[in-house]
């Protein structure tokens, strides 16, 4: 690290062998001599700072640009309305966007303080929408299906929020709404509203009953919830009974929203779909892979569902 140590180290090296050989005698043939001493330079060698600057900048340039394709390639996530369209055929109702702060897992996700916020907005453009949107998404003044199915490819954390937040805007807007949880396997509607879940859907479809001694009232007002109910031996809601039990409900309310199971997870979300006269497929934005929700509307169209459209839920 001392340029003038290095000089003086050099110079004695040589010299100190140049005397080693001479005291050889004659027995060499070599005929050593110093050619050039080493001199301390006055001035540092020109480090070309432009020049790698520019390599570094272009080099930096080159590898974040390839990567940022290397990883949207590998990304198998639908994320935009775009991506909805071209990969599912399928019309985008709203785009939800994820709540300003941090709440519990299971509580309103809906603002209810601020019905200026962002996600209170969005909700009440879905339900705007769904007014004017009839079977397979199209434009329609027909009035809005009286029952709705919301479920999911294989997630239930989005469709439970977009059930939730859409029956909070229909009961705001003076619609009766009921809140069916027939999630057998992770409902989540009695914890979100503080309820009970000893007995609900299950409770019904087992023999006790049209349902309405199991409807809880929420505090807000013109919302109800009938929860799932204690699972049963066999957690499915293929029963017989459930055509005659969706014609009963729909005499307690003016809409009937369904939180159904994901559409990979469990056979009752078809059930459901095929019962409903609509049908809405939530996906978490960069959440939900492609795949998945391909193969969803492929068995959602299998039993002929009227879809409404869908919903990206935490954009």
């Amino acid at each position: 690290s001392d340029p003038h140590l290095a000089a003086d180290l050099a110079n004695e090296i040589v010299s100190v062998f140049v005397q080693a050989h001479g005291g050889l005698g004659g027995e060499s043939s070599m005929d050593i001599s110093v050619v050039e001493t080493v001199s301390q330079p006055t001035e540092p060698i020109a480090s070309r700072t432009p020049l790698n600057t520019l390599v570094a900048a272009i080099g930096g340039c080159v590898l974040a640009t390839g990567t940022a394709f290397f990883i949207e390639y590998l990304d198998d996530t639908l994320v935009t309305a775009e991506d909805m369209h071209r990969n599912l055929s399928l019309p985008t109702l709203a785009v939800i966007p994820r709540p300003a702060r941090r709440r519990g897992r299971d509580t309103v996700p809906i603002d209810l303080s601020d019905p200026s916020s962002s996600l209170a907005e969005a909700c009440r453009a879905l339900y705007a929408r769904l007014q004017f949107a009839n079977a397979n998404g199209h434009s329609s003044a027909n009035r809005m299906p009286s029952t709705m199915l919301v479920t999911s490819p294989s997630s239930t954390r989005e469709k439970a929020n977009i059930a939730v937040n859409l029956g909070i805007v229909m009961a705001q807007a003076g619609l009766k709404v009921l809140l069916v949880d027939a999630d057998l396997q992770q409902p989540k509607l009695h914890r979100i509203f503080g309820l009970t879940n000893t007995s609900g859907i299950t409770t019904v479809l087992a023999g006790g009953g049209d349902g309405r001694g199991y409807i809880s009232q929420t505090a807000i007002p013109n919302l109800s919830v009938l929860p799932s109910g204690p699972p049963p031996e066999l957690p499915t809601l293929s029963s017989q009974q459930l055509p005659q039990l969706v014609t009963k409900l729909k005499a307690h309310a003016d809409i009937v929203l369904f939180d159904g199971p994901p559409v990979l997870l469990s056979a009752d979300a078809m059930v459901l779909a095929a019962l409903a006269e609509g049908t809405l497929l939530a996906v978490e934005s960069d959440a939900t892979q492609r795949q998945a929700a391909v193969q969803a509307m492929e068995m959602l169209r299998g039993v002929q569902a009227e879809m409404l459209g869908a919903v990206i839920n935490g954009a």
